[in-house]
């Protein structure tokens, strides 16, 4: 008994009444001392009540009178579950996981709001829990016990079970979203071009004898990857004592203005589409043996 009444000394000081104090004292209770008294104990010992004011962490307030009388049961003195069941202050639970013979793990908690705002009671309860996995009951068991434990609670606070739940968190009402405006450039991104020459330009083009000894390549698809290789290909100056040629570049707000040259790379044998004249870079090639290529001066629309 001096154990008992060493334990139960701790716990008034923890409630700090001491009419708590003499009631837990009271030779009624004191039947249950080995069951309950060592546990409440524990719960006060884990969770640091002897912080000092503004420094210690926020413990739900200690059960009352009824809520003992009506949850009294408690695992054992020899239990594992003194040992593993701990309080945890920042989900407000008592959380464990139960290891099987077989290295099976099974996570498991109580809650102090469903144990009526109460931490003890909830430790207690967690406990018990971890006791029925050691006589081996399954989880679905386990889970049962713990409803029941919970009933009896709010059965004995008049707590319904909707005060034990929590409020559903009203939704949250989406943020509208921002239309930029694009600039046309990026709006018109993606638009494949047809690469199109317009008769006017082919006229003045043939007016001014620029066609002389020009060339044509079409037939590259427009939705295709280097299909700015299409188009007419003006008759520019030599390079590596070949004809090179430059690429029209249509007139108007819709035209192409991306520069490609044509020219004939000895070091490859072959005709070579390029952004730069020699560049090694090349879009589209051709490899021929005859240098000779047709002109289109004769026949623009050809």
């Amino acid at each position: 008994m001096a154990h008992a009444d060493e334990a139960e000394q701790r716990v008034g000081v923890l409630e700090g009444t001491p009419e708590r104090k003499k009631q837990r004292c009271s030779p009624q209770n004191e039947s249950s001392g080995h069951n309950g008294s060592h546990a409440i104990n524990g719960v006060a010992a884990a969770n640091g009540t002897d912080a000092p004011d503004g420094q210690g962490t926020e413990v739900p307030s200690p059960p009352s009178a009824s809520q003992t009388a009506m949850l009294t049961e408690d695992a054992p003195l020899h239990s594992e579950a003194h040992k593993k069941v701990r309080y945890a202050n920042s989900t407000q639970s008592c959380p464990f996981v139960f290891r099987t013979s077989d290295g099976q793990k099974i996570p498991f908690q109580t809650t102090v709001r469903a144990a009526g705002s109460s931490m003890e009671a909830a430790m207690r309860i967690a406990r018990m829990c971890y006791h029925k996995f050691e006589l081996g009951l399954a989880k679905p068991e386990v889970e049962q016990y713990r409803a029941e434990a919970y009933e009896r609670l709010r059965n004995g606070m008049g707590i319904t079970p909707k005060e034990t739940k929590r409020k559903p968190r009203a939704p949250k009402e989406p943020k509208p979203k921002e239309t930029k405006e694009l600039p046309k450039a990026k709006a018109a991104k993606g638009k494949k071009k047809s690469f199109a020459i317009k008769a006017s330009d082919l006229k003045q083009l043939n007016e001014q004898g620029r066609l002389q000894g020009a060339l044509r390549i079409f037939g590259r698809d427009a939705k295709k990857k280097n299909a700015t290789v299409n188009g007419i290909y003006l008759l520019s100056k030599k390079f590596e004592g070949s004809a090179a040629y430059e690429r029209f570049c249509p007139s108007g707000d819709d035209g192409d203005d991306l520069q490609r040259w044509l020219f004939y790379a000895k070091d490859k044998s072959r005709w070579k589409v390029s952004e730069a004249l020699g560049h090694h870079h090349n879009f589209a090639f051709l490899k021929v043996t005859d240098l000779t290529l047709g002109s289109i001066a004769s026949d623009p629309d050809r």
